[in-house]
Protein backbone atom coordinates (compact mmCIF):
# COMPACT_ATOMS: atom_id res chain seq x y z
CA UNK A 1 0.00 0.00 0.00
CA UNK A 2 0.90 3.56 -0.53
CA UNK A 3 0.09 6.49 1.15
CA UNK A 4 0.52 10.03 0.30
CA UNK A 5 1.03 12.65 3.08
CA UNK A 6 1.05 16.25 3.41
CA UNK A 7 1.03 18.40 6.70
CA UNK A 8 1.51 22.14 7.28
CA UNK A 9 2.19 23.45 10.93
CA UNK A 10 1.62 27.57 11.01
CA UNK A 11 3.07 29.50 13.76
CA UNK A 12 1.92 32.98 13.73
CA UNK A 13 3.11 35.97 15.82
CA UNK A 14 1.50 39.28 17.45
CA UNK A 15 4.91 41.35 16.41
CA UNK A 16 7.94 40.83 14.77
CA UNK A 17 10.42 38.40 16.72
CA UNK A 18 13.81 38.70 17.05
CA UNK A 19 14.81 35.47 17.46
CA UNK A 20 12.89 32.05 17.03
CA UNK A 21 14.56 28.46 16.76
CA UNK A 22 12.23 25.51 16.15
CA UNK A 23 13.36 21.58 16.87
CA UNK A 24 11.17 20.12 13.76
CA UNK A 25 11.19 16.08 13.79
CA UNK A 26 8.22 15.41 11.06
CA UNK A 27 10.84 13.24 9.20
CA UNK A 28 9.11 9.26 9.27
CA UNK A 29 12.06 6.70 9.93
CA UNK A 30 12.57 3.93 7.34
CA UNK A 31 12.11 0.58 9.26
CA UNK A 32 10.80 -2.96 8.98
CA UNK A 33 7.03 -1.50 8.59
CA UNK A 34 7.60 0.75 6.04
CA UNK A 35 9.57 2.29 3.24
CA UNK A 36 10.06 6.24 3.10
CA UNK A 37 10.37 6.76 -1.13
CA UNK A 38 10.36 10.14 -1.14
CA UNK A 39 9.84 13.07 1.85
CA UNK A 40 10.55 16.96 1.89
CA UNK A 41 10.19 19.54 4.22
CA UNK A 42 9.47 22.92 3.35
CA UNK A 43 10.11 26.22 5.09
CA UNK A 44 8.33 29.44 4.15
CA UNK A 45 9.34 32.62 6.19
CA UNK A 46 12.05 30.65 7.87
CA UNK A 47 15.50 28.96 6.84
CA UNK A 48 16.95 25.53 8.18
CA UNK A 49 19.78 26.14 10.36
CA UNK A 50 21.09 22.45 10.72
CA UNK A 51 19.83 19.24 10.99
CA UNK A 52 20.81 15.66 13.15
CA UNK A 53 19.57 12.95 14.10
CA UNK A 54 18.40 12.67 18.03
CA UNK A 55 19.41 10.01 20.95
CA UNK A 56 16.15 8.11 19.65
CA UNK A 57 17.01 8.09 15.78
CA UNK A 58 14.25 11.12 15.01
CA UNK A 59 15.58 12.92 12.14
CA UNK A 60 15.51 16.62 13.27
CA UNK A 61 15.83 20.11 11.77
CA UNK A 62 16.52 23.67 13.30
CA UNK A 63 14.41 26.23 12.24
CA UNK A 64 15.10 29.94 12.74
CA UNK A 65 12.87 32.37 11.69
CA UNK A 66 13.63 34.69 9.48
CA UNK A 67 13.88 38.57 10.96
CA UNK A 68 10.99 41.05 10.45
CA UNK A 69 8.55 38.06 9.83
CA UNK A 70 5.14 37.39 11.96
CA UNK A 71 4.72 33.83 9.97
CA UNK A 72 6.33 30.74 9.69
CA UNK A 73 4.88 27.41 7.74
CA UNK A 74 6.67 24.30 7.73
CA UNK A 75 5.42 21.46 4.96
CA UNK A 76 6.16 18.28 5.24
CA UNK A 77 5.01 15.36 3.39
CA UNK A 78 5.72 12.55 0.73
Amino acid sequence: MKLRIAHTTTYSYDATVSYALQQVRLHPVDGPQQKILQWSIDIASGRREFSFNDQHGNHTVLVNLEQSETVVAITAGG
